[in-house]
């Protein structure tokens, strides 16, 4: 199982976020985590954004894959349950890709199609620091099921 984590926007290099992200991704052990970084530029209206980004998005997704969208409105879980979702995903087959939208979110055609989706927290964070918290999480996640003492209850 690999783990794609496919984001609108990029980080710039040696930024803060960058450098999160490095650090747990070199940690990660026994599954590859890519992280993917697109852009729309070009576009009329929100929904119109949200329509390019989904389409764009969609391209790099199978139909053998999980898919999480990062969503406000999503599913609040604690750290153990997100491992718990990885976990479950590990002896399905596919890969497990996490969806970041842009600005304006993630088009319904994406959502409808998503496995689950996952918010962390009813506040708003910038999709720089979204992208370090996720791979800190994935990181977090094999984490407690390998019972490594990264993660303290």
């Amino acid at each position: 199982m690999n783990i794609k984590i496919i984001a609108m926007g990029k980080v710039k290099n040696k930024s803060p976020e960058m450098e999160i992200m490095d650090e747990y991704l070199k940690r990660i052990k026994g599954c590859s985590v890519k992280v993917m970084e697109l852009e729309v530029k070009n576009f009329s209206n929100s929904e119109d954004k949200k329509q390019k980004e989904a389409d764009l998005m969609q391209k790099h997704i199978s139909s053998s894959d999980y898919i999480v969208c990062m969503d406000e409105h999503g599913e609040n879980l604690t750290s153990v349950e997100f491992s718990n979702v990885i976990k479950k995903q590990q002896g399905q087959g596919g890969d497990i890709v996490f969806i970041i939208g842009g600005a304006f979110g993630i088009h319904k055609s994406l959502l409808d199609k998503s496995n689950k989706k996952i918010a962390f927290g009813k506040v708003t964070y910038p999709h720089k620091l979204l992208r370090a918290m996720l791979v800190e999480q994935v990181y977090r996640a094999f984490s407690i099921i390998n019972n490594h003492p990264y993660h303290k209850e």
